[in-house]
């Protein structure tokens, strides 16, 4: 029997309100799985990061904190696989390699897979680690052709050929696959982490026959794709799009085999937003952040009355603000209609439009002025 972890997109940043909690809650995950190894007689373990594991090219403190959960993850796992994703810089997995040989591995039992499809084989199965396809670079950098879209069906063939490949050489083992890829059917949403270029590679769903069992990385949104692909989602919620999203990382067991797979559920922080029109009752928000549980992220969306932004007071909201683990206030102004022309016609006379129109525009009308205006506009309303 072997037991195969699926961790999703990370994003670590030491810039964001939400570096720690990653950390945190991958910290939660390490010790899960502990846990679960103890439970089952510990049985062999391999550890897959379908990628996104950092922002850019990670910092000193970035590199240290990953570093130092690789290595506590080498404590319970006889491999750690790396995958790269489309948010970290194309070379930063690199940095698990030697510095003079790149065949060499800063740490023995991790693969990092960033410019090559990688085949990891173990005695109960096998598994094919794809990194994120940039065209134009490993192990894409012959995807290119006369346009985009040929580049995108070549990347595409280039991960369906190495798939099948491996069906057919490792038969009857059973085939696993991880990467950072869009597969054909997963959906998507107007969310910051969620929207891609029109040069995303789209993985058909067929590329998988034959598949034990494809777990991807990349949309944020944990989702059943076919039977035997999955979209394993974030670690943790990224962003307010994901305030409904289960977070969780996947585990299968292999043996006899056969392959099957459960999501574990993981303390990802929850999130809420509301909804508040300005002005607001101090007392009410005070009893509203009465109800919220500390250590929730929290969006406050307040609509204002374009007459009314002066009046605005951001203080109104701390009661809120202090018991969110990160909060976000977010003003929306409404535009206010000042004219009622349609209505004003109706019912009065163009003199009288005439003198609505001067006090609107603080246009004052000498008297004489005014007096040889409203004779003129009564002669065309005779007229």
């Amino acid at each position: 029997m072997r037991h195969i972890a699926f961790i999703g997109d990370l994003h670590l940043c030491e810039r964001s309100p939400r570096f720690t909690h990653a950390l945190d809650v991958l910290d939660w995950v390490i010790a899960d799985l502990h846990g679960v190894q103890a439970e089952w007689g510990r049985p062999p373990l391999s550890i897959v990061c379908c990628g996104d594991l950092v922002e850019g090219a990670p910092s000193p403190r970035e590199w240290q904190a990953l570093l130092t959960r690789v290595r506590r993850l080498m404590t319970i796992a006889d491999r750690v696989v790396l995958i790269q994703g489309n948010h970290e810089a194309p070379d930063a997995l690199r940095l698990f390699h030697g510095e003079t040989d790149p065949d060499d591995r800063l740490l023995p039992s991790v693969t990092p897979v960033w410019n090559t499809v990688e085949t990891i084989r173990w005695p109960e199965a096998v598994l094919i680690a794809i990194p994120y396809p940039r065209l134009g670079r490993p192990p894409f950098a012959d995807c290119v052709g006369d346009s985009i879209a040929d580049g995108q069906r070549l990347a595409a063939e280039t991960i369906t050929r190495a798939i099948q490949t491996a069906v057919r050489l490792y038969r009857p083992k059973p085939v696993l696959v991880a990467g950072h890829v869009t597969v054909e059917g997963m959906t998507t949403r107007d969310a910051e982490f969620e929207l891609h270029s029109g040069t995303e590679v789209v993985v058909p769903v067929s590329a998988f026959d034959g598949v034990a069992l494809g777990a991807v990385g990349h949309i944020h949104r944990a989702q059943d794709v076919a039977p035997q692909v999955i979209g394993v989602g974030s670690l943790i919620r990224h962003s307010f799009a994901e305030a409904k999203d289960a977070k969780s990382y996947t585990l299968a067991r292999i043996a006899e085999g056969a392959v099957t797979w459960a999501r574990r559920p993981v303390p990802a922080r929850a999130m809420i937003q509301l909804h508040e029109t300005w002005p607001s009752d101090p007392q009410s928000v005070s009893d509203v952040a009465a109800e919220i549980e500390r250590g929730t992220e929290i969006k406050v969306i307040v609509e204002i009355a374009e007459d009314q932004v002066g009046t605005f007071d951001p203080t109104v909201f701390d009661p809120i603000r202090e018991v969110a683990a990160y909060f976000v206030l977010e003003k929306r102004v409404l535009a206010v209609q000042r004219t009622r022309a349609a209505q004003l016609a109706a019912r009065t006379s163009l003199a009288e439009q005439l003198t609505a129109w001067a006090e609107a525009t603080g246009q004052g009308l000498d008297p004489p002025r005014r007096e040889r205006l409203r004779q003129k506009l009564d002669g065309l309303e005779s007229a």
